[in-house]
């Protein structure tokens, strides 16, 4: 069951984040009031995925926590402003996976969220380790076919060198 951890004041934007989440999905999300109650969510749960409020949650506060996840995606979901370039740009230097504008994105944040989770990662490597084995086994079935066409057409096939 894939997890989002939310560290965000007010229930408006953790309100759009459950609603925006697929339709029919076991996807939850997982309130957290504080950064000390969001590192016993992540010591203790599969979290796919941070959504924080970096206007209320300063980078550094929860600095040590992305680094002991790293494999957990950070999202920053707040009411950014025209003034709010600096923390926009330590957000990216922080390596915030995605950044939505409360007010702006809400009607698409839990889609967004999903497709940056680690879940989705996870998908992602499954689906190239298959597109992966396609690729051989396609090569290998039109090995396959040259060498059928060789035996049915002796006269066409190339020349074998003898060892």
């Amino acid at each position: 069951m894939p997890a989002v951890a939310a560290l965000m004041p007010g229930a408006e934007a953790s309100l759009a984040l459950r609603r925006t989440l697929p339709a029919g999905s076991s996807w939850t999300v997982i309130g957290c009031r504080s950064a000390p109650q969001l590192a016993t969510t992540l010591t203790t749960r599969l979290v796919d995925a941070v959504v924080f409020a970096p206007t209320r949650t300063p980078l550094a506060e929860i600095a040590l926590l992305r680094s002991a996840f790293p494999q957990v995606p950070w999202i920053a979901f707040a009411p950014f402003r025209p003034d709010d370039g600096a923390l926009l740009l330590a957000c990216q230097s922080s390596e915030v996976a995605l950044v939505l504008v409360d007010g702006v994105d809400n009607a698409v944040a839990g889609d967004l969220v999903v497709r940056h989770s680690a879940a989705a990662h996870r998908r992602g490597a499954e689906w190239r380790c298959d597109a992966g084995t396609r690729c051989a086994s396609d090569a290998i079935n039109a090995r396959l076919q040259s060498r059928r066409h060789e035996q049915t057409h002796p006269a066409l096939a190339a020349p074998h060198r003898s060892e």
